[in-house]
């Protein structure tokens, strides 16, 4: 069985989560904040 989500991070320090089944973000997170580097 196949999900069909996808997350993909970027410089900015955010993953963002997509719905291959929905076509649309399903969420947003600021991972670079949630570890705690405050320098990103």
């Amino acid at each position: 069985m196949i999900h069909g989500l996808v997350a993909c991070g970027g410089e900015d320090g955010y993953v963002e989560c997509f719905d291959l089944r929905a076509k649309s973000s399903i969420g947003r997170i600021n991972a670079a904040s949630a570890a705690g580097d405050v320098d990103e």
